[in-house]
């Protein structure tokens, strides 16, 4: 934002802003992004998030019913998503037989419902993840055979988009950066066979450069199997995974398309994987001075306790498509986090079928990777003699649904939070305990905290973390401040004018207090996202 300092800041609603406000708002710090906005928090699903909260000793409020006091089940290995006021995850009530499913939206800072909107009902016990088109303040979510857009204020369903097949276990991705129009990519399912697609949906108006209704099908490419695999987006390529084809011995593959193709696009490239599994999960792509990179893991189906290390993570030349490197892992569903210092982190392991669940932690050595660190071995005391990882001779942490989420702590270290998945019987139950793990510590990554609920694929936004539990979902952090002003739904620059006319809901800060210290925090959610 560049304005004559010497001239006062004209308001939408026509008053005039005062010079301090206006120096304030052309300051040239930036403030941190605040949000986390899709699966694994942004669209390359490599987002080190800007602040965490300092404890999870208790949860700051614990949402679990709904307006009416009918108990939420919140679909248990599913994640929330965060932007301005608003926490929005997937759940169902039961006030008869059958399970009416809502996307719900909380308020940050009490938890209080601010609306439900009824979705389908998802398939094959789903855990796909809400996405938010902060672009258009929208929300976006995939379940059945649908992908529904919500207006992010109110909840009335916008559009609906509908697909061939259910989707399973994947989300739905949304650009902010086409110049010929914004598009929402999401994977439908199809098992390990052939018929699964990859779906480009128009998000914006129509227009001359856009000749597509907002919810319109553009365009959409067949997948050699299909299921949980997210798409990834970065610099107008969208990246995906397949399944390959179970019964024919197709290895999964991964794949580049260009986003902003308006007919069905050839892949840019396609790579299988070397040891011929499938991916279960999606790609994560981090840019570099040598370029982008991506890194995706399979799932091994049929190894045994002696190959714990069955499945495969691997790390591929986003511009090409060429492998760089395969590195042994236990078979995951999820997506790799790459960090800047050249580590990648990996949650992954079930409960049985010769691995359990663990975080694992690799670095990257250019043509090769090393593995540094595996959560339940380094915790792992055979009690009973038998050279096996039973249940409890080590520290539950990660698996094969559970996204992890990395955030840097006020100290400048990195914070990794995961959860520990539930037992085999009830695999896709919300996660039993939330961890901490200080990945800036020397040698292994070091244990800082436990939290006994919650820890299903947290959100990380500002100070605040968010995490589904058996109880309903969790929120810690210090209270965010209330910084839509004049109450219209939008955090935006009435919001200031109300607060320098003295109007509105002017304790920002929710100290009781008005003073200077509630107009900072507004000014800091004005400019956030900078």
């Amino acid at each position: 934002m560049n304005l004559p300092l010497d001239r006062t800041m004209i308001s939408p609603r026509g008053g005039a802003l005062t010079s301090a406000v206006a120096l304030a708002l052309c300051a040239s710090l930036s403030i941190a992004q605040d949000r986390w906005e899709s699966f694994a928090g942004s669209p390359d699903h490599s987002l080190i998030a800007p602040a965490s909260p300092a404890s999870i000793a208790a949860p700051a409020w614990t949402r679990s019913t709904d307006n009416g006091g009918l108990t939420i089940t919140f679909v248990g290995q599913s994640a929330p998503v965060v932007y301005d006021q608003t926490v929005l995850a997937i759940g169902s009530v039961r006030p008869a037989a059958t399970a009416n499913f809502f996307l719900y939206a909380m308020d940050r800072a009490s938890g209080s419902i601010l609306w439900a909107s009824p979705i389908p009902s998802p398939s094959l016990d789903s855990w796909s993840t809400p996405a938010i088109d902060f672009k258009r303040r929208r929300a976006l979510v995939a379940t059945g055979t649908k992908l529904t857009c919500l207006d992010l204020g109110t909840g009335a369903q916008l559009w609906q988009a509908t697909l061939a097949r259910s989707v399973v276990n994947a989300s739905p991705m949304v650009t902010a950066d086409l110049p010929l129009g914004d598009r929402v990519f999401i994977t439908d399912y199809d098992g390990s066979t052939s018929g699964g697609k990859l779906y480009n949906i128009n998000a914006s108006p129509r227009s001359a450069s856009n000749p597509f209704d907002p919810g319109q099908i553009v365009w959409a490419v067949p997948l050699s199997g299909s299921s949980g695999n997210t798409p990834a987006y970065f610099n107008r390529r969208v990246y995906v995974t397949t399944a390959g084809n179970f019964f024919s011995a197709t290895p999964g593959e991964v794949r580049a398309y260009a986003a902003d193709a308006i007919t069905a696009p050839a892949p840019i490239w396609s790579v299988a994987d070397p040891s011929g599994n499938g991916f279960f999960g999606g790609v994560s792509i981090l840019p570099t001075a040598a370029g982008p990179f991506a890194f995706a893991a399979t799932y091994e189906f049929f190894a045994g306790a002696e190959e714990p290390y069955s499945a495969a993570l691997l790390k591929i030349n986003a511009t090409t498509g060429a492998v760089v490197w395969s590195a042994p892992c236990p078979r995951t569903s999820t997506t790799p986090v790459p960090l800047p210092d050249g580590r990648v982190v990996l949650s992954a392991g079930i409960n049985g079928y010769g691995s359990v669940p663990s975080l694992l932690l690799y670095r990257d050595l250019g043509s090769s990777a090393s593995l540094l660190w595996d959560s339940a071995r380094a915790s792992w005391i055979d009690i009973n003699g038998n050279q096996e990882l039973d249940a409890g001779e080590f520290t539950s942490a990660g698996g094969w649904t559970n996204q992890p989420a990395i955030a840097r702590a006020s100290d400048g270290s990195l914070r990794l939070y995961a959860g520990t998945i539930p037992s085999a019987s009830t695999a896709y139950a919300a996660c039993t305990t939330i961890r901490a793990f200080n990945l800036s510590a020397p040698g292994i990554p070091a244990a800082l905290a436990t939290y006994p609920a919650g820890g299903s694929s947290p959100a990380i936004a500002g100070e605040h973390l968010y995490t589904i539990s058996a109880a309903g979902l969790l929120a810690f952090g210090p209270t965010p401040p209330r910084a839509d002003v004049n109450a219209d739904g939008l955090v935006d620059i009435n919001d200031l004018y109300a607060w320098e006319q003295g109007t509105g809901a002017r304790d920002v800060n929710r100290d009781g207090t008005i003073n200077d210290a509630d107009r900072q925090p507004l000014i800091k959610e004005l400019r956030r996202g900078e």
